[in-house]
């Protein structure tokens, strides 16, 4: 891309001669040819950087979500034992079953821990009415209670 020098001319209002000077014709379509690959590296950029704000933002709700059930949460229901009542396990386990916004009846399992080892088994030959305290998470699809604190209720 060199200068060309133009046609020996004269400047119609001022009488001067334009003969040798260089031609910028060439560098302008330069620069407009520079600025079209330099927008389009910019909306390329710019749709990179929304891209990522969005995978951020869906990441962020997700985490959100998480961190929400991992409060502790009190229930109230019926308790009952997994294995002895329900028969859904081979071992004992504690489990209390409750109605949730929507009416639908959710079974929390309570996690074996040194609450539920204290609590016994009071779940093992009767249905009883129960409230407990804990973290509540989901594994293979049950929703879990490590209970803080587990109590009878008396009618």
């Amino acid at each position: 891309m060199g200068l060309k020098s133009r046609p020996a001319k004269t400047s119609p209002s001022h009488g001067t001669n334009l003969e040798n000077q260089p031609d910028f014709s060439d560098v302008a379509t330069t620069v407009v040819a520079c600025s079209d690959e330099t927008e389009r590296k910019e909306n390329a950029m710019k749709s990179r950087l929304i891209a990522a704000l969005v995978i951020s933002g869906l990441a962020l709700a997700f985490h959100s979500n998480a961190i929400v059930t991992d409060k502790e949460k009190t229930i109230v229901g019926e308790g009952a034992c997994a294995k002895c009542i329900l028969k859904e396990t081979k071992e004992c386990q504690h489990t209390i079953t409750t109605t949730d916004e929507t009416g639908k009846k959710v079974t929390y399992y309570l996690a074996q821990n040194t609450v539920a080892k204290e609590f016994g088994n009071q779940f093992c030959t009767d249905r009883k009415k129960a409230r407990a305290t804990g973290i509540v998470t989901t594994v293979d699809g049950k929703m879990t209670l490590t209970p803080t604190k587990i109590e009878l209720i008396k009618d």
